[in-house]
């Protein structure tokens, strides 16, 4: 009846070491996850989860215990009554031990996410792309974890500069419908910038706008501004005001709108330091290039060695094209000498 069914294996975490952050550069990253994820659309299809079939379930075995107890009260021969005993314990032994293998295969999936995600922090992209290009080219084990998958390709696929197959991994998250809360929101708010990267700029401004309906029914800014905005802890709320007004900082930088990124980024930096940490020297060299366009050349310059100083140079040409001029004019912060 379950003919073709089966659960891929997982490889065990001590054959995969994690690589160090300079063993490899930029653009040997780039050419290597070219060829691992050349199809995140194929990855996306085949990392479906297979349901458990209803005859190797929990309820199964207990029913399979309760009827080996009661098998005894049958009007029938030893050796039929035997048979039908080793029948029932074989078959509430078999599942059980398919339960136990699956939970172990559960763990060993959580514990190579957390070894991806300690990757992506590492920059280690290539190892990156070839443990998902491995856990996705099979059927995963439940929807949480693959979940985490798409969101670690998708995150990956737009450091790596390429945006359409990111915004359309994106979209698919978007779509699922077991993403709910927080979580939801913070999907379609990476979805929104990787849609100004990838200049779908009316699609972007559209869901900014739905985003900032989020906030606006839940006054959860205007809370944020009465609160230290250098104080230790940050909810989710707060990181997801603060990115979103970095993600419209960068749509009037990106549609020319200079002086409203400028008033964006002086009215809400309280609330981007609070919600970002030291993310928020995007927002710095994002509004050098507003006021580079002005004219205003020594805030240019501040805000640029600002926002270099809390972001590495490399990061911040690789997630903004818009900062490119900004190098050849003023003097980032030096890599400081190990």
């Amino acid at each position: 009846m379950y003919k073709g069914f089966s659960f891929p294996k997982v490889a065990r975490m001590t054959k995969t070491p994690l690589p160090s952050v300079s063993a490899v550069s930029s653009q040997e990253d780039y050419h290597a996850t070219q060829v691992l994820l050349n199809d995140p659309g194929r990855l996306i299809d085949s990392s479906r989860v297979r349901s458990v079939p209803r005859l190797l379930r929990p309820q199964t075995a207990f029913f399979l215990m309760l009827a080996a107890g009661f098998v005894f009260l049958l009007p029938v021969r030893w050796s039929t009554l035997l048979l039908l005993e080793t029948l029932l314990w074989g078959g509430f032994v078999g599942i059980m031990l398919y339960l136990w293998l699956l939970v172990r295969d559960l763990k060993q999936e959580s514990a190579l996410l957390n070894r991806i995600e300690d990757g992506m922090m590492l920059k280690s992209y290539v190892f990156v792309a070839e443990q998902l290009q491995r856990l996705m080219s099979q059927p995963m084990r439940s929807d949480p974890s693959r979940l985490r998958a798409m969101i670690l390709l998708a995150s990956l696929l737009a450091k790596l500069g390429r945006y359409e197959e990111s915004l359309n991994v994106y979209n698919e998250l978007v779509d699922l419908q077991q993403i709910a809360g927080p979580s939801r929101a913070m999907v379609k708010l990476s979805r929104a910038m990787v849609m100004l990267q990838s200049d779908h700029l009316y699609d972007a401004d559209r869901a900014i706008h739905e985003l900032r309906r989020l906030i606006d029914r839940g006054g959860a800014e205007q809370e944020l501004q009465r609160i230290d905005p250098y104080h230790a802890s940050t909810s989710p709320e707060e990181t997801f005001v603060g990115a979103l007004r970095l993600v419209e900082l960068y749509r009037d930088v990106k549609t020319g709108h200079a002086q409203e990124a400028i008033e964006i980024f002086e009215n809400h930096l309280p609330v981007m330091v609070r919600g970002l940490g030291h993310r928020v020297g995007d927002a710095y060299a994002l509004v050098a290039v507003a006021h580079d366009r002005l004219g205003q050349t020594d805030q240019a310059a501040k805000r640029f060695q600002d926002g270099t100083t809390l972001q590495g140079i490399s990061d911040l040409l690789n997630r903004y094209v818009e900062l490119r001029p900004l190098v050849t004019r003023y003097a980032p912060m030096p890599v400081p000498a190990l």
